[in-house]
């Protein structure tokens, strides 16, 4: 979190100031040429991977639409519910999760992630606007 040019991740000691003024610009969404699709895939985590408690995890994802805000679900093992980590956030190709340590320990986790419009009504142009992990991974204690 950034607060007067200070700029603290949780969970990591130290800090830093800006030495001068500055302006934070979010990436314009990728408009897929005529006759393109939308494109959206998931990078990581996506299979494999031992996340801990108290991690900051990147989730990143490949883009091409015009689609500005994402969801990002944990889908939880053994059919439990699913778990929102992130709701409409801005689609910049990349999240950081600090995993909690209130998710339960165990493998065969799974993420999905869903491209939204920011406002409607919209329209898609054909292709995909959803992608689940390739493969599961797990969370475990420190």
């Amino acid at each position: 979190m950034c607060y007067a040019g200070e700029c603290v991740l949780p969970g990591v000691l130290g800090g830093d100031w800006s030495d001068n003024y500055f302006t934070i610009n979010p990436r314009p969404p990728v408009t897929p040429t005529p006759g393109e699709q939308e494109t959206l895939k998931l990078i990581s985590p996506n299979g494999g991977e031992a996340l801990r408690y108290g991690d900051l995890v990147p989730i990143t994802w490949n883009y091409t639409g015009s689609s500005q805000i994402v969801s990002i679900n944990l889908r939880m093992p053994g059919g439990a519910e699913d778990r929102l980590i992130a709701n409409r956030v801005a689609n910049n190709r990349r999240y950081f999760w600090l995993v909690p340590s209130y998710i339960p320990k165990a493998s065969h986790y799974t993420l999905d992630i869903t491209a939204h419009c920011a406002t409607l009504p919209c329209s898609y142009t054909s292709g995909t606007n959803y992608d689940v992990s390739d493969g599961q991974f797990s969370i475990v204690s420190q």
